[in-house]
């Protein structure tokens, strides 16, 4: 994260970035859904990060990681299939919901 944005994230959020580790806390989201989308080229958030939360996640979770795109750009460069992956994977959550 840029230090400028960093720094106006943490004063309004009132903690600090680094003591924020979403590795440690997404198990826990069971059994609500995560669907993880990220780009492979990401030089902001390694791609690696989106495979260890998928790793930690438990079910029902989805990744989806394109090669050749970069930060936030996913719907910019995938546009229909974006779509139709995240109205999927909430129409799938939600059917599967009693």
């Amino acid at each position: 994260m840029a230090p400028f944005i960093q720094f106006f994230a943490e004063q309004q959020a009132g903690l600090r970035a680094s003591e924020f580790r979403p590795i440690d806390h997404i198990a826990h989201i069971s059994p609500r859904p995560v669907f993880l989308i990220q780009g492979a080229d990401d030089k902001t958030v390694p791609a690696d990060s989106a495979q260890r939360l998928y790793a930690a996640a438990r079910d029902p979770k989805e990744l989806w990681l394109v090669p050749g795109v970069g930060h936030v750009a996913m719907f910019d460069t995938h546009r229909d299939e974006y779509t139709q992956r995240v109205i999927g994977f909430f129409t799938q959550c939600l059917a599967s919901q009693p």
